[in-house]
């Protein structure tokens, strides 16, 4: 059995790697970015991929509103045609 602390540092180690990792990677893709185009083409790489983002997050939540022509159907819940 694994104790209290043990845990503690395993959760510790696992977001300081994968927090890490993704903080390495994103800067070292910055830093590609700007020394090929410059700091005006990563801020402008940067509100493209927000705003799919955005775009892909608002068409998802679109298709998920209920609809007046399709039943929501609850938990434990039989729809009734």
């Amino acid at each position: 059995m694994i104790n209290s602390y043990a845990k503690a540092t395993y959760q510790t180690l696992f977001v300081a790697l994968t927090s890490g990792i993704g903080g390495i990677i994103g800067s070292a893709l910055g830093g590609v970015v700007i020394s090929h185009w410059g700091v005006n083409k990563l801020y402008l790489l940067m509100f493209s991929l927000c705003f799919i983002a955005l775009a892909g997050f608002t068409a998802r939540r679109k298709q998920l509103e209920p609809r007046p022509d399709r039943p929501v159907k609850l938990e434990g819940e039989a729809i009734l045609s």
